[in-house]
């Protein structure tokens, strides 16, 4: 009897893991899908709270991804709607800039963001979505958000030209990238915070930044060399 009672609880412990890992699953399937219709909520952010902390201590592998890919997901629209705040609250028309003003870590910020349009385009035609998704959150959380915090910061609150300009020029450039992983996300900041200056209906329709798409060897300077001043800008 005790055996038969043991079992009958492994058995419903077993079920009730199982519906738990459906479940979750199902439910961060489906969450872009429901982003994407503009479904996504507070209410379903607390299921999955909750459910992922029912399912702390069991070791779902496919669960365990799909929680990561839509963690990094939410990092990446929350990065994208505070740099879009960034944008609307400094800059009201499209920056210039003299090439000569620009300092090396805004010719550096080009650079990766230019290496970073033909990866992820390539990844995009390949069908690999996840993985340039996962690309495009490694650049933001590495690259762009270390140099925002310790050069760019600073110097857009001074209004310099060089700093409005190349981090314009970059967030325009990353949104056309998140388009294409994450569409309602990217259309959405761009409504609200780009489209009074760039003026398009859509980021879709948005031309890529023309200095970012016309890289030319000054941008890929080494460490003690200066860019040419040459560039057009």
């Amino acid at each position: 009897n005790d055996i038969g009672v043991c079992l009958d609880f492994i058995r419903h412990r077993l079920r009730s893991s199982e519906q738990l890992r459906s479940y979750l699953s199902d439910l961060l399937r489906l969450a872009p899908d429901l982003t994407r219709m503009g479904s996504y909520s507070s209410a379903i952010e607390e299921s999955l709270r909750k459910a992922m902390k029912a399912s702390r201590y069991r070791k779902f592998d496919e669960t365990k991804e799909i929680v990561e890919e839509r963690t990094r997901e939410s990092i990446v629209r929350n990065r994208l709607y505070e740099f879009g705040m960034v944008i609307s609250d400094n800059i009201f028309e499209r920056p210039k800039s003299p090439p000569e003003s620009m300092t090396k870590t805004d010719w550096e910020a080009l650079a990766q963001v230019h290496d970073m349009v033909d990866m992820i385009a390539s990844l995009h035609v390949a069908g690999e979505r996840g993985e340039a998704a996962n690309i495009l959150y490694t650049y933001i959380e590495e690259d762009l958000v270390p140099t925002y915090e310790s050069d760019w910061k600073v110097r857009i609150k001074s209004k310099d030209a060089a700093a409005l300009f190349t981090m314009y020029n970059v967030f325009i450039a990353v949104l056309k990238l998140a388009a294409s992983v994450s569409p309602s996300v990217a259309e959405n900041v761009y409504q609200k915070n780009i489209r009074h200056i760039e003026g398009e209906p859509s980021i879709h329709v948005v031309m890529w930044p023309d200095i970012v798409m016309r890289m030319v060897d000054a941008s890929q300077v080494s460490d003690d060399e200066q860019p040419d001043s040459g560039v057009a800008i």
